[in-house]
């Protein structure tokens, strides 16, 4: 928490943008890319400095499995791409 409170130039307040605009806008994400920025968002909307709920970032974690996808069927090959617009789809409010 006292990293995110430092105005502007925080890293931390950085980093969770960053990875908060990468997720939400990326078109494929394997699993470790997908945990890394999942790991700062998350923090970024405990601290209230995102526009996500900690519930919202906390739904999107059962997406990092492919598990998820395999249980869904298709090709592995794809699962990056079902991640991403998996992940885009939460974040865009659908």
């Amino acid at each position: 928490q006292k990293g995110l409170s430092h105005p502007r130039g925080s890293a931390a307040l950085d980093q969770a943008w960053r990875s908060y605009g990468i997720i939400k806008y990326a078109r494929k994400l394997i699993p470790n890319d997908f945990l890394t920025h999942w790991s700062s968002v998350r923090l970024g909307s405990a601290n209230g400095i995102l526009p996500l709920t900690l519930e919202q970032a906390d739904s999107l974690l059962p997406l990092a499995l492919n598990g998820t996808f395999a249980a869904q069927g298709g090709d592995p090959g794809t699962f990056p791409f079902r991640r991403a617009d998996e992940v885009r789809r939460v974040l865009s409010g659908g």
